[in-house]
């Protein structure tokens, strides 16, 4: 069956059957803009002087965009035939749509495999929540197409919640389309929205970046050099709003003046591990709005970290406005009252009360088996309908929110949403900038709405960068001689007047800590531990045992070297992805007796997270632990801004050749190992992983400083 990979439509053409979209150009008008000539950092050497058209700059990342979107898209084809045999064997059915209303209109579907080996299809490692995917019949799969046959459109959804077994989804039907009552298969597909906005929002700044001064932040972060721009942040402040500031340190103190000073255009927060950036946004957001009236749009590249801003200010206990963009089914489910369509129905819920008693109506209806094919469709039909005005009354109150709105947020691309158009914003708040691609950062600096948009960056370029799919060509950062995120480059290319960096850590114990600050961030006395947290162990924890070497450290390396636990390939390529992937079978093992052991000494398994940097050792530590364990286990990449109390990473690599794949980036490392508060246990094999100088000088350290155990201590 031929269905559409993309969130779009598409073409066939050629050997593949599947032809990128025609790229999106620059403004057409005869006359050509203005060339302002831009600085860029050139990679290899770090020179900041090294110029290129601000035109330049924006063709430069549209072949980049073009190369992930084909890429992500390869990356799909590849996972369509890996999952024909598993669909085969196991296979998705329907068991409950009985919700017509569901989440914003969406009727939400709940699917469960039809064996109970559900982990063995993979789709708690490969599917997250709010992932698009597509059911295809199985009939459809098995029958021959015939020439001139027509194919009905394929059921596409998103994923809204996600178990080993189970899975919930919010489904985006046509009038037609209804619940089958046969096996289903699923797949993942591409969101073509995301990479249409980026190129929206390059054709803006090619727009704006054309006449010099038309927006301060394109002239600070493009035109000026080093030394200009130099900007003041004054210390005096009004002391009405004072209570605002309260529980933050002097640098997070400093943060907030720095970036709630109207003449600021730009200002860059630094946030190391642990050091409490989050609260510092949300103080700098506080007193934008209460001390200087302005209202502000706050983005990040995840969803997770823009919740977390969200669930921050709306506890705060402050009465601010914010409302949150995006779709709910994404969103945590404390934020989801916070949401756009959640406000709106609070303010017509009179108006929406005679829609869901139709639908519901209608629903039960559909449900009849005695309805003839023609009275279905027509049910369907209504059913339909009912779904447009239900939404399209939304609409009416949405702008009228949005409006009223002190705080506006969502993922860095959702503000290319039409319903922003006309609505200004004073300061754009952008977490977690050093994992966005530029160009989505760009769209919410320019969909501000206003050219004297105050930017506050707020990151940590040392931990882990942009997602990037075509990154095993290693050719992104080439393409624009330089970082592909606007944090790293912003910081390159400005003075030390617009950064603040945070010190101040509150999660880690120091010996954690210590480790991350001599390796990333210039010496061990770069960072410093709050009192409260800079010895704190497990066998502080209420009812742990204490245990030399075991829950009285915070750094424990388990060496595998001589055990013979090899790693295994996954898959028929080496290209290191989620299909693609590597497992360590003793490893699994191993990890699964260090919990055991931790579990007797009365950790609680809600205290201890699994890492790892291996989709297929996710996948498989999931399906050898079982559903039942409480012990949470996820990638490294799915963990970044979050923490626990103890942390178990499985290195997984382990091969004559020396090969650490993914291990060989230090910001990953950094990752993984500041996640841990009281414990971090490394369980690696020391003669391959220690191929790597930023590895080896790790478990020198470890050895000063912590724990060194032989696995065939616990095998």
């Amino acid at each position: 069956m031929a269905f559409n990979l993309f969130q779009g439509p598409a073409r066939r053409a050629g050997k593949r059957g599947w032809v990128r979209r025609e790229r999106q150009t620059g403004p057409s008008s005869g006359a050509r803009p203005r060339q302002w000539r831009c600085r860029m950092q050139a990679q290899a050497s770090g020179d900041p002087s090294t110029f290129i058209t601000v035109s330049e700059f924006v063709s430069a990342t549209r072949l980049l965009l073009e190369k992930e979107q084909q890429a992500e898209l390869d990356q799909v084809e590849r996972r369509i035939e890996a999952q024909k045999k598993a669909s085969a064997k196991v296979p998705y059915f329907i068991v409950s749509d009985e919700d017509p209303v569901g989440l914003a209109g969406a009727p939400l579907w709940t699917l469960v495999s039809s064996k109970a080996e559900t982990e063995e299809l993979g789709a708690p490692a490969d599917l997250s929540a709010g992932d698009l995917v597509v059911l295809i019949p199985r009939s459809l799969r098995s029958t021959p197409k015939k020439s001139g046959d027509d194919q009905p459109p394929p059921l596409r959804g998103t994923v809204y919640r996600l178990r080993l077994r189970e899975l919930v989804l919010a489904m985006s039907l046509d009038e037609d389309q209804e619940a089958p009552e046969e096996a289903l298969s699923l797949l993942r597909v591409v969101n073509v929205t995301t990479y249409q906005r980026m190129q929206k929002g390059l054709t803006l700044l090619e727009e704006r970046g054309s006449i010099r001064g038309s927006m301060p932040i394109i002239d600070r972060l493009f035109f000026e050099s080093r030394s200009d721009g130099q900007q003041k942040h004054t210390n005096e402040r009004s002391d009405e709003h004072e209570d605002l500031l309260s529980g933050l340190n002097e640098r997070q103190r400093e943060a907030v003046k720095l970036a709630s000073d109207p003449e600021n255009v730009l200002s860059i927060i630094w946030g190391p591990p642990g050091t409490g950036k989050t609260s510092a946004l949300c103080a700098i957001v506080r007193t934008c709005v209460l001390t200087n009236q302005e209202r502000v749009l706050v983005v990040a590249p995840s969803n997770i970290a823009v919740d977390s801003i969200c669930e921050r200010l709306g506890g705060s206990g402050e009465l601010l406005n914010i409302v949150r963009l995006g779709n709910p089914v994404r969103f945590l489910e404390s934020v989801v009252p916070f949401s756009l369509s959640s406000v709106a129905q609070k303010e017509f819920r009179s108006l929406a009360a005679d829609i869901r008693k139709d639908m519901d109506r209608t629903m039960r209806k559909l449900r009849s088996s005695r309805l003839s094919r023609s009275e279905r469709q027509q049910f369907r039909k209504e059913l339909t309908m009912l779904q447009k005005e239900f939404r399209f009354r939304q609409t009416q109150v949405n702008k009228d929110i949005l409006g009223r709105a002190q705080v506006v947020l969502g993922t860095c691309t959702a503000p290319m949403d039409p319903i922003l158009n006309g609505i200004f914003f004073d300061v754009c708040v952008i977490d977690e900038a050093a994992q966005g691609l530029e160009a989505a950062v760009w769209i919410a600096i320019l969909r501000s709405g206003n050219p004297r948009v105050r930017v506050v960056l707020a990151g940590d370029d040392k931990q882990l960068p942009p997602t990037l799919f075509a990154s095993h060509e290693k050719a992104e950062s080439e393409i624009l001689r330089g970082p592909v995120d606007l944090f790293s480059r912003a910081r390159a290319l400005t003075n030390d007047t617009h950064t603040i960096m945070l010190k101040e850590q509150y999660r880690m114990n120091e010996v954690i800590m210590k480790w991350s600050a001599a390796a990333m961030y210039g010496g061990e006395c770069t960072l410093m531990a709050d009192p409260s947290v800079a010895k704190h162990t497990l066998a502080q924890l209420p009812g742990v045992e204490s245990v030399s070497g075991e829950t009285d450290s915070p750094l424990i390396f388990v060496d595998t070297a001589g055990c013979d636990l090899n790693e295994t390939e996954v898959g028929e390529s080496d290209v290191e992805s989620a299909e693609f992937s590597r497992v360590n079978e003793g490893e699994i093992r191993l990890v699964c007796t260090l919990v055991r052991n931790l579990e007797q000494y009365k950790v609680m398994p809600s205290q201890i997270s699994i890492l790892s940097p291996y989709a297929g050792q996710v996948q498989r530590l999931r399906e050898v632990m079982g559903a039942n364990v409480k012990v949470e286990i996820s990638s490294i990449d799915g963990f970044q801004g979050r923490e626990n109390e103890c942390v178990i990473l499985s290195m997984v690599r382990s091969n004559d050749a020396g090969k650490v794949g993914f291990l060989a980036d230090s910001r990953r490392i950094n990752v993984a190992i500041t996640r841990a508060r009281r414990a971090c246990i490394i369980v690696a094999d020391s003669a391959t992983v220690c191929r790597d100088p930023f590895i080896s000088d790790l478990l020198q350290y470890i050895e000063k400083h912590g724990v060194y155990k032989s696995a065939w201590e616990y095998l």
